[in-house]
C-alpha cells in the first residue's frame, strides 16, 4: 500500500503543478499536502473498514453453517 500512496502522490502532484502553471498561478504546495494527506486518510480507513467486514462476513458465515447444521 505504501507504494501505490507515493505513486499516487507523484501523479496527484505533477498535474496539480501543471494545471498551476498553465493558468499562471502557482500551486500551493502546502495545499496540495494536504489533500495528499487527506485522501492517505480515507484510502486508509477505507482499508480497516474493508478488512473488518471481511472479518466480520467469515463470522456471519460461521453462524450461518452452525445453524444450517441439522440438530441432533
Amino acid at each position: 500500500m505504501k507504494n501505490s500512496i507515493s505513486t499516487f502522490a507523484f501523479l496527484f502532484f505533477l498535474p496539480c503543478s501543471l494545471i498551476g502553471q498553465s493558468e499562471g498561478t502557482a500551486v500551493d504546495p502546502v495545499e496540495t499536502r494536504e489533500l495528499i494527506r487527506q485522501w492517505v486518510a480515507a484510502e486508509r480507513l477505507v482499508s480497516e473498514e474493508k478488512a473488518a467486514w471481511q472479518v466480520e462476513q467469515k463470522r456471519m458465515q460461521s453462524i450461518w453453517n452452525q445453524m444450517e447444521r441439522p440438530l441432533v
